[in-house]
């Protein structure tokens, strides 16, 4: 038993995460826009959106927001990558 509970322990930490430096406080707001701005009735239909629809909702929520747009690619589950010729640039 002991044993057992020393081989576990500490494991949920080796769990490697990208971290922006940022909390994720800005959730509730942009679900807000969501919700009202752009009449979602569940914000959980957004994740099954296409990678088209997503992007318009990126560019919509960077427009409304003062968050960057890895941000709310992370939020909408679309990862963002910035073009080769431009580091400003999102794909």
């Amino acid at each position: 038993m002991i044993l057992a509970l020393h081989s576990t322990s500490g494991s949920e930490y080796d769990i490697k995460e990208v971290n922006e430096g940022k909390s994720d406080a800005f959730y509730p707001s942009m679900t807000n826009i969501l919700l009202k701005e752009f009449n979602i009735s569940d914000i959980h239909d957004v994740l099954t959106y296409s990678a088209d629809e997503k992007m318009y909702l990126v560019q919509q929520l960077y427009s409304r927001t003062t968050l960057g747009p890895v941000q709310i690619g992370k939020y909408l589950h679309l990862v963002l990558r910035p073009r080769k010729d431009s580091k400003k640039k999102f794909k």
